[in-house]
């Protein structure tokens, strides 16, 4: 297999000023053949690497790079524009000691890396050193803002996972990040796309409220992920647990049960809706029926006592019915009512109506 001697030429800086991110190194090298040949328009992979402290020290940086060769077999690279492998380049702080560059070299363009040499980067990649100590970080200007975008941003770890991660022990009751406002103004936490206000986190000091608000189409939802969510709680024993008050100014449409923390149990079957408290139960009809199911039924109005329906059945063991006015059944069609001991009671005015009545 022929041989390639890699001969650095020249490493240079190529930037205009430190706002422009992300600066780069211009490299170029010279590849020739074991005869001492240019391999000239030829496609060969190579790899960078910024080592710290020695020729075998730590990697601070690695990109990949495939170029093709010139007519006189000099490759052009720009350091700090690869395809990164590890590391930022704009982040290496050139002040902490000595650095090198190894370059490992594929002649046929791919990731077989056969040829490998490793030099000390000497007055030249400092220059960048000098550009970050003159503005005093890496922060970029633009007007009145500074920006930084070569990057994640870590504050107590030097591995972020995200454009902003904030890593350490919670203050007390504050937690590891904060948002603060000038008194009595609002404290706003926004969400966009591509420029596009969408969503937000709003804490109103008027009312000292926090609202959560979605600003498109979609939904807001809470998703625990097989936990229960809590509203007055912090113990809830359902997916949902309201422990206080709860007002509702539409409608109500359950898909399941509903729950209350007197064990009454709201649950839907077909298109009735039953209500279960123990062993009664009332079924809702929306067609047009009410039937209540108990051991004990007791029927009683301080004033005037209607009933009044197609047809009347009232069952039980025991049956009282008691108006301290006037009392009317009426049934339409048939009215029953029907019981081990009744007692149909009016201080005023008693009336059973029906096509049939029968009291047994």
């Amino acid at each position: 297999m022929k041989r390639l001697i890699f001969l650095l030429v020249s490493l240079s800086l190529n930037f205009s000023s430190f706002s422009q991110a992300p600066q780069t190194m211009s490299f170029q090298a010279v590849i020739r053949n074991n005869a001492g040949q240019l391999v000239a328009n030829h496609l060969i992979g190579m790899r960078i690497t910024i080592l710290q402290g020695s020729v075998s020290g730590s990697p601070v940086y690695k990109e990949i790079h495939t170029q093709s060769t010139n007519a006189n077999g000099l490759v052009n690279l720009e350091i700090g524009g690869g395809n990164p492998v590890s590391g930022v380049f704009a982040g290496i702080d050139w002040s902490t000691g000595v650095y090198f560059i190894k370059t490992e070299t594929d002649p046929d363009g791919g990731t077989n890396y056969t040829i490998t040499g490793t030099d000390p980067l000497l007055s030249v990649p400092y220059s960048l050193y000098s550009i970050k100590s003159a503005n005093g970080s890496l922060w970029s200007k633009s007007g009145s803002d500074i920006y930084f975008n070569s990057g994640n941003i870590g504050v107590g770890l030097n591995n972020p996972a995200t454009y902003i991660h904030a890593h350490g022990l919670p203050v007390t009751s504050r937690g590891q990040l904060s948002l603060s406002s000038p008194a009595g103004k609002d404290i706003f936490l926004s969400f966009y796309e591509s420029g596009n206000f969408k969503a937000y986190l709003w804490y109103n000091v008027t009312d000292q409220d926090l609202r959560l608000q979605n600003y498109t189409a979609g939904d807001l939802t809470l998703n625990p992920y097989g936990g229960k969510v809590g509203i007055g709680t912090n113990t809830p024993d359902e997916l949902l647990t309201v422990n206080g008050n709860t007002k509702v100014t539409g409608n109500i449409i359950p898909g399941g049960k509903v729950i209350s923390q007197g064990n009454i149990t709201i649950e839907s079957s077909g298109n009735n809706v039953i209500i279960l408290a123990g062993a009664n139960k009332i079924t809702v009809d929306p067609s047009g029926g009410v039937t209540i199911e108990s051991k004990s039924v007791t029927v009683a109005a301080t004033g005037n006592l209607n009933l009044s329906a197609d047809n009347i059945q009232i069952n039980g063991n025991i049956v009282g019915i008691t108006a301290n006015s006037a009392l009317t059944l009426e049934g339409k069609g048939q009215a029953n009512i029907k019981g081990s001991a009744v007692n149909v009671t009016g201080s005023g005015l008693t009336k059973i109506l029906g096509g049939l009545v029968t009291i047994n």
